[in-house]
Order: structure tokens, then sequence, then C-alpha cells
């Protein structure tokens, strides 16, 4: 059952995943250990309609946004990489747009991931390397669970690709956050 608060692009990404039918990727891309997949680079573009997103809501919040508007910008380039790509909407289209947005998050997690260390002192920043090492093997380890669900299925890799964007981005805006509370 989906839960009613599922993020409308997974629903959507399912819904053409699922209509798809015979199109299985044989070699599913895997995200390193920093999130990011150079099988599917962000694109200026993407980065442009993130940036874009988080200026307006920050100008409509007057430069302290919270961070559940923000939120609002994940999926944002995904969707328009799906809306404009010939095959956007396959298999392979929706996991390329998930990763390629996923990246531009994952830039702006490891600046804000660097920005913040510099703030900390020796102890600091071994509890901010300790908690980013086990944040990444949680989020990994939980958008794995397709793999479980869905085996043998493209659609799982639809599901992965959205799920670690999802959680990346989510992380970004926790560091943003954190930035904020030290004064960066």
């Amino acid at each position: 059952m989906i839960a009613s608060n599922t993020p409308l692009l997974i629903l959507k990404s399912m819904f053409v995943g699922l209509t798809i039918g015979g199109a299985i990727i044989a070699a599913t891309p895997q995200s390193n250990a920093q999130g990011s997949n150079s099988s599917f680079p962000p694109q200026p573009i993407d980065r442009h309609i993130v940036e874009t997103c988080l200026d307006d809501i920050r100008q409509e919040r007057e430069n302290a946004p919270a961070p559940k508007a923000v939120r609002a910008c994940i999926g944002k380039a995904a969707e328009a990489c799906m809306d404009s790509t010939k095959d956007g909407y396959t298999t392979i289209g929706v996991m390329a747009c998930n990763l390629r947005e996923n990246g531009v998050w994952d830039e702006r997690l490891n600046k804000g991931y660097q920005e913040l260390r510099r703030s900390m002192d020796k102890e600091g920043k071994d509890w901010l390397k300790e908690t980013q090492l086990r944040w990444i093997a949680y989020r990994d380890y939980d958008c794995s669970v397709t793999h479980q669900i869905f085996r043998g299925g493209s659609i799982n890799r639809i599901i992965g690709s959205a799920c670690v964007m999802e959680k990346t981005a989510s992380r970004s805006i926790d560091i943003d956050v954190y930035l904020g509370m030290v004064g960066n």
C-alpha cells in the first residue's frame, strides 16, 4: 500500500515503470559512498533548476526558509529532465533523471559538509565524519529495500534511484540548517 505522503515523483515513476514492461536494465549503475553516479552526471540545467527553486523559496521566506519549504525543491530537476527527454519516462530515463538530480544534491551536500567541518574542532570533525558515514550506510541500506520487494523487476531501480535522490537532498538540506546554526 502506498502512503498518502508518497512523493508525486515516485508515484509518477512507479506508474511509468509498471506500464513499460520488458524494459529491464542488465546493469544498474550503483551509487558510490558519496551517492554520486558518474554514468548520469548532473547537467547545468539540473543545477539551475534546483538553485532557482531554492533561491525562490529563500526570497519568499526572507532568506530564512523552513526546511519543510525547501524540500519542495526535491524532484523538480528530475521531473523537468523526464519531461524534456525523449525517453524520460522509460525505466532507464526515469532512473537517469533521478540520478542526475541526485548528483546536484550530492554536490551541495559535499560542499555543505566541508563548510560545516571547517567550523568545528577536531572532536566535532570526528563526530561529523562518523555521523555522515552512518548516514550513508543508512541511506543505502534503506533504499535497497526495493530490491527485496521487487526482485528482478525494473521498478526497483526507479524507486531505488528516487529514494537515494530524496534522502541525499534531505541530508543536504539538513546540513544547510546546521550551517545556519553556526552562522555560515
